[in-house]
């Protein structure tokens, strides 16, 4: 996989960022409300009083993404949090881990800043990016109107009505749509979920998901599994063995849709009725 560099914006960086948040409002079907000017955003990001920041994802010599957030805050928690505002990887750059890498670096300032969560909004036909998130762990906030979603920080400690049920550390794999659908199922259910349970040492729970459709027709991710483990100390020895880069060599070998993408978290889960 191509190396994913992710730097702060600059001033010299304003037509890029005006480039990004054009390519944004075009796939969230809303170019007509985008008007946004270069003037503007070099005046309210880089000026006397930056009202937010941006991070930019380069790889292979072009910037592939980019990040927009700002700082809120939370008066229940008393600390500050970050706002992301705006997402986006380019159309040809998607399925590379450009987002992943995006987000991870959010949560890295995040917990550098001593912020009590990060949260977004997503729109409630875009499938693709509702599964990516749900991926690493995001939650709906289902309460409120507006559907926002947080990730789970471990600075972040959320009161909740819920009662706690468990924490549970996992791996998660994301594959994209393959070329050959049939062929794609074959190779998973006979050769890799097997192998999966001979190679994965202190594995304790397995879930597949397979991505039927979505609003907009045929989704982009096709299966997301989840491999739970008892105890971060297991899943991370397991990760070590030969057997587990023998099983992550099968899922990149049968991802004919391209590279699997494959995250680290530890979730705790809430029971609300």
């Amino acid at each position: 996989m191509a190396e994913i560099k992710i730097v702060p914006a600059e001033r010299a960086d304003v037509p890029l960022i005006l480039t990004m948040i054009r390519g944004l409002a075009e796939y969230e079907r809303l170019p007509d409300q985008c008007v946004a000017t270069g003037e503007q955003l070099e005046r309210t990001l880089f000026g006397e009083r930056p009202a937010a920041e941006v991070l930019l994802a380069w790889s292979q010599g072009e910037c592939a993404g980019f990040a927009l957030f700002f700082q809120n805050y939370s008066t229940f928690l008393a600390k500050p949090g970050i706002y992301l505002e705006d997402l986006f990887v380019i159309p040809a750059r998607r399925g590379e881990g450009i987002g992943l890498a995006l987000l991870a670096h959010l949560a890295k300032l995040a917990v550098e800043r001593d912020c009590g969560r990060v949260e977004w909004a997503v729109l409630d036909w875009n499938t693709p990016a509702i599964d990516f998130y749900r991926a690493m762990g995001a939650q709906a906030m289902a309460e409120w109107t507006v559907p926002v979603s947080y990730t789970h920080l471990d600075v972040y400690k959320r009161q909740t009505r819920g009662s706690s049920m468990a924490v549970s550390p996992k791996v998660v794999v994301i594959y994209p749509r393959p070329k050959d659908e049939a062929a794609f199922e074959d190779a998973y259910k006979s050769e890799h979920m097997p192998m999966l349970e001979e190679k994965l040492k202190g594995l304790s729970r397995f879930v597949a998901t397979k991505i039927l459709s979505s609003p907009q027709g045929e989704a982009r991710t096709y299966r997301i599994a989840e491999l739970h483990f008892g105890n971060m100390e297991t899943l991370q020895k397991c990760l070590q063995s030969e057997g587990a880069r023998e099983v992550i060599e099968h899922a990149k070998s049968i991802s004919t849709g391209g590279p699997p993408i494959m995250l680290i978290a530890e979730e705790e889960t809430f029971l609300y009725w």
